[in-house]
C-alpha cells in the first residue's frame, strides 16, 4: 500500500476496513468446514469449486449485511470489466445496495 500510494492518492476509510474484514472473517468457519467434511469424499477439484462458491457467497452476504457496497463500487467494476458484463454487474448492484 506504501509503494502504491506514492503513485495513486487513495484514502481507506477505518468503517470500509472494519467491514471488509469482517465480510472475510465470516468466511473461514464455513471454509473450514467444507474441508474437514466433504474433502475426503469428493475429487479435490470439486472441493475446491465447492469452496470457491461458498467463501464468494458468504463474503456477498456478509458486505450486504454489513451495507458495506455502494453504487459507486459498481461502477467502478462497470468502468474495469468488459461492457457485455455490464448486465451482470447491473444485476449484482440490484441485489446487493440498498
Amino acid at each position: 500500500m506504501y509503494i502504491l500510494h506514492k503513485y495513486v492518492k487513495f484514502q481507506l476509510g477505518k468503517e470500509a476496513v472494519w467491514k471488509l474484514a469482517t465480510a472475510s472473517t465470516a468466511t473461514i468457519p464455513i471454509l473450514i468446514v467444507i474441508e474437514f467434511t466433504i474433502s475426503r469424499k469428493i475429487p479435490v477439484i470439486q472441493v475446491l469449486a465447492v469452496e470457491i462458491l461458498a467463501a464468494a457467497s458468504i463474503y456477498l452476504l456478509a458486505l450486504y449485511i454489513l451495507k458495506a457496497l455502494k453504487s459507486q463500487d459498481f461502477e467502478l467494476l462497470r468502468q474495469a470489466f468488459p461492457k457485455a458484463w455490464s448486465r451482470y454487474i447491473n444485476f449484482l448492484e440490484g441485489l446487493i445496495v440498498q
